[in-house]
């Protein structure tokens, strides 16, 4: 099978965090292509991807996280559920990612927080990113170092993912309710850590 120029893609990356917590980051592209591409050419470029974006912070993240399998979906808008849904799971991938602090980690509520932006108002894309330790944090505010790298894991994020010479994915959101997508033009790095609730054990990803 291949990808096609025009093809939704998305992939969730998961990971486990203590006391059973289950974390997910879910990224989204779409093809730009001037002829076919295989789906393992895809997954493998996706896997480079991760292990780039998740890299540039990977000393600020416990290392006890566990990096599960990423699963790279196409995905089609569904007309009379009004949403988004797969239309076919294209493999997995498990990037070569190894978190390293040996700080002790704040709860698994607290994230770091990215924002990439559309051109379109109030239609963007956020990470909140697990395993964060206590020593890149002051208060309520990360420190200037992992801000900067931080910024090297949006800068990646933003980027079109490469999978041969002109055929590239271009960094999207899938707009809710709609049969469309917008290109991701510019982000932000949030100084302030954020939360995620659905991270507190016993409740889930």
């Amino acid at each position: 099978m291949t990808v096609a120029s025009g093809d939704v893609l998305q992939m969730v990356a998961e990971f486990g965090l203590p006391d059973g917590v289950i974390a997910q980051n879910v990224f989204e592209w779409v093809a730009s292509f001037v002829a076919a591409q295989s789906e393992a050419a895809v997954i493998a470029a996706l896997g480079t991807f991760a292990e780039e974006f998740y890299g540039a912070i990977d000393d600020n993240i416990q290392e006890y996280i566990e990096v599960r399998p990423f699963q790279v979906n196409s995905m089609a808008f569904d007309v009379e559920r009004g949403s988004w849904v797969i239309e076919q799971v294209l493999g997995e991938v498990l990037p070569d990612i190894v978190f390293s602090s040996t700080f002790p980690q704040m709860p698994n509520a607290v994230a770091m927080s990215l924002v990439a932006k559309t051109a379109r108002p109030r239609s963007n894309g956020r990470k909140q990113l697990p395993g964060l330790t206590e020593l890149s944090v002051v208060d309520n505010t990360l420190q200037a170092g992992i801000l900067a790298k931080l910024a090297d894991a949006l800068g990646v994020w933003l980027t079109d993912v490469a999978v041969t010479p002109n055929n590239n994915l271009i960094p999207s959101i899938m707009r809710k309710g709609v049969g469309a997508t917008l290109p991701l033009v510019s982000g932000i790095v949030n100084d302030i850590v954020g939360s995620m609730r659905t991270r507190k054990p016993g409740v889930g990803s």
